[in-house]
């Protein structure tokens, strides 16, 4: 402390300061160097204590002289206290720490000032705010680990508005990742956690799917949004969900369950945070010392005149003590007439009661702790920040509001529990601590009429479901575990339900009734047998029908040509115009016959795939080809075609058809010209006759491109000619059955591909295949 400038050193002005000291609410301690036979320090001992230091230390001022700093603390010399404390006297540098007292159970705020011989230590209790600091950890760790332990997937987003030119916030352009949980993580296919990115830094197309607008409207308007969609990452996983997306504070929570089973079955359905990290901060306490000023007419307290300060309430005060000292309190604060400060000052004075009580100053929106003592015709007031204990207390109340809502718009039920073990250690029940909304509606139950009771004495089936010996894995190995269990009592029931463990010895249950699904499952499953089976039946008959229609085929045949070589002389022309057209029938339905097994065998085939060269398959369709690609001088490009899993004869079916046609329909005095071209592409462009929807994440594709100059065809029949026996043109004009483009297009299909034909008359026609890259 910096003594008043203009103040002497007397007996009385030592006699004032100790009693100020004594009055303060901080421990203080004064400690003087002690020597070796060298002259070198190598102890301390206390010269000087406080009543608050005598009180915190249980020991009186004549008690702490008899003992040094290591004989009371032998580890202060190991530690390095010694040292640290010797090169404080020595350098004259201030020092400041904070400590734990393990057997006081207690922290410290110690601040370590050098004096002429030896320092002062002033000491601050901060156990309050080490304790609200851990319990802010604490609730954020189990807030972390409730949303984990969620089967549905959970994200909040802020906005992220416009700042418009008069500095005022605009309309929302994104949105913020705020927390997300460990099922989003999953079904999002993120690796890393996502919190402070942007949405649409992530996901761009969600403004082409009218996601992002549907958003801004939750934000804006505070109305909810239900719906299902569908989702896939582009990897195989694809799934339905159910969506709820609610406004919170400036953003929205998003939760979402998967309900893939559900809508394939049915066909008519559709399917948390680190919120708040704050810490609290405090500081040494700030002494002022007042004297009363009184009216001299009538003696009453208008008034108080500051006549200390110490270096804590000059920083604080951010004035300088000369300035400080003289200052009249009203004229500082007149606001505290107000607020009644000033009343509880004159109280005390007059009457020696000492107060504590809470403030808030309106101007600088702080609130401060304050406590004052009588000190001769005046009082000392200490007083302290506590602004961010406010603040704090407010982020813990919202905290536990929003983890309420949170969990309350869950689709999932939510119980977190205690075990309760035996004299042996056994874990024999578990004891409810707290259930949402859906755990309340699932179970029949209001939340006090489960909390506190113990799970066993209200569901002792979970028993025999198998469930509460997950429940002991999970707490004795500290591994979640998820298990679909099954219960038939009156009725059927199907639970699918996960533990996680928390920090400690606690445990988290989140279940779904899924019985429902499992039902629609179990209907699904056995109508896609009954399916299978049907289709199978179907192609057996097609190819025995088929194959059976050659025999007698041919005997009408051998028939014919015996009638048309033995017989010939015995017939006019009409008969044996008859026989010709009988004969030019029969052969037409020999290759319609022929195409059909084909067809047939393509339809049916289910060997294994094996890597097939489409460049080598190409060569050896337009070897076989070679005797017309002669005759009318056709011209074949083909690019460098890959080597992918398939059936090599499909696939020789494929081009043979594809090519064949090419040189079929040619355009007369016209040289065929066939490419075949090929690239990758990520996404398919519309039009494709078999076409799934695109979301997201998509594979990537080989585009093979099969194009002539031929005659060409209108768009219009684009889908048309894949069909069964569907012909553009006569018999008369071009041979066929119109079965060869059903081929091609059953090849593509079962090699889980796409095909469009687009073409223009007396142009050419294209036909362009997409192949997924490694799903074939």
């Amino acid at each position: 402390m910096t003594p008043h400038p203009k103040a002497a050193d007397t007996p009385e002005k030592e006699s004032f300061l100790l009693a100020i000291l004594n009055q303060s609410p901080t421990p203080m301690l004064a400690f003087e160097p002690l020597h070796d036979g060298q002259g070198t320090i190598d102890d301390f001992r206390v010269n000087f204590a406080n009543g608050a230091a005598e009180r915190m230390t249980f020991m009186s001022l004549a008690d702490m002289r008899k003992v040094s700093l290591l004989q009371t603390c032998p580890s202060a010399g190991p530690l390095g206290l010694i040292d640290r404390l010797v090169h404080v006297v020595k350098s004259g540098e201030e020092v400041r720490d904070e400590i734990y007292v393990d057997f006081l159970d207690v922290w410290i705020d110690v601040s370590v000032t050098p004096l002429a011989r030896g320092f002062v230590a002033t000491l601050l209790d901060i156990t309050a705010r080490k304790r609200a600091e851990a319990e802010l950890e604490e609730r954020g760790r189990r807030l972390q680990g409730v949303l984990d332990a969620s089967m549905n997937g959970i994200i909040t987003y802020v906005a992220v508005r416009a700042q418009s030119k008069d500095g005022k916030q605009g309309s929302i352009v994104d949105f913020q990742f705020q927390t997300i949980n460990r099922a989003a993580m999953n079904v999002l296919g993120l690796t890393e956690n996502p919190v402070g990115m942007n949405m649409l830094s992530l996901f761009p197309s969600l403004i082409a799917h009218d996601f992002f607008d549907q958003y801004i409207d939750v934000v804006e308007t505070g109305n909810p949004l239900r719906f299902e969609t569908d989702y896939s990452d582009g990897k195989g996983a694809e799934g339905w969900y159910d969506v709820a997306v609610a406004k919170l504070d400036d953003g929205f929570v998003i939760t979402f369950n998967d309900m893939t089973y559900l809508k394939n079955a049915k066909q008519v359905q559709q399917q948390q945070t680190e919120l708040v990290n704050s810490v609290l901060d405090g500081a040494i306490n700030s002494i002022i010392a007042y004297e009363a000023i009184r009216d001299p007419a009538s003696g009453v307290i208008c008034d108080f005149k500051i006549i200390l300060a110490n270096p804590a309430a000059e920083h604080y005060l951010e004035r300088l003590g000369t300035e400080l000292i003289g200052q009249k309190l009203l004229t500082l604060y007149p606001e505290e007439l107000d607020m009644g400060l000033m009343a509880r000052y004159v109280n005390t004075v007059e009457t020696g009661q000492p107060f504590r009580t809470e403030a808030f100053y309106q101007d600088t929106a702080t609130w401060i702790d304050l406590s004052g003592s009588k000190l001769g015709d005046g009082l000392v007031v200490t007083f302290s920040d506590i602004t961010i204990n406010k603040q704090a207390a407010l982020e813990l109340t919202q905290q536990a509001e929003f983890v309420s809502k949170l969990l309350d718009g869950s689709l999932n039920g939510v119980m977190s529990n205690d075990p309760v073990y035996d004299d042996q250690g056994v874990l024999i029940d578990l004891r409810i601590l707290s259930a949402n909304q859906a755990a309340e509606l699932y179970l029949g139950s209001s939340e006090c009429d489960l909390v506190g009771k113990n799970l066993l004495e209200l569901y002792p089936q979970h028993i025999d479901m198998g469930l509460f010996a997950m429940y002991e894995r999970v707490l004795r190995t500290k591994q979640p575990e998820r298990m679909e269990a099954y219960h038939r009592a009156d009725v059927e029931v199907w639970l699918d339900s996960s533990a996680t463990p928390l920090d400690g010895d606690g445990l988290v249950i989140s279940f779904i009734d899924i019985t429902e699904r499992k039902k629609a499952q179990r209907q699904a499953d056995t109508l896609i047998g009954e399916l299978r089976k049907s289709n199978a039946n179907l192609e057996q008959f097609a190819y025995v029908a088929s194959h059976d229609l050659q025999e007698p085929l041919r005997k009408v045949m051998a028939f014919g040509d015996i009638l048309q070589k033995q017989y010939s002389s015995l017939l006019d022309e009409t008969g044996a115009d008859m026989i010709r057209r009988m004969q030019s029938a029969a052969e037409r339905m020999q290759i319609l016959i022929r195409d059909l097994l084909t067809f047939s065998r393509v339809t049916s085939n289910s060997d294994e795939f094996c890597p097939v060269d489409l460049s080598a398959v190409v060569r050896d369709v337009l070897t076989d080809l070679d005797t017309t690609v002669i005759e009318k001088g056709a011209r074949a490009e083909i690019d460098s075609l890959p080597t992918i899993k398939g059936d090599a004869l499909q696939w020789r079916q494929l081009f043979q058809n594809l090519l064949s046609n090419a040189l079929k329909f040619t355009r007369a005095e016209t040289i065929p010209h066939i490419r075949i071209t090929y690239t990758k592409v990520n996404t398919p462009e519309p039009g494709f006759a078999t076409l799934v929807p695109v979301d997201l994440l998509t594979l990537a594709y080989h585009r093979i491109d099969v194009s002539d100059n031929g005659i060409g065809f209108e768009s219009q029949y684009a889908e048309q000619i894949f069909q069964l026996f569907q012909r553009l043109h006569t018999r008369s004009h071009y041979t066929g059955t119109g079965i060869g483009l059903s081929i091609v297009q059953k090849v593509v299909e079962n090699h889980r591909g796409y095909i469009q034909a687009q073409g223009r008359p007396g142009e050419g026609s294209v036909f362009t295949i997409l192949l997924p890259i490694g799903n074939v």
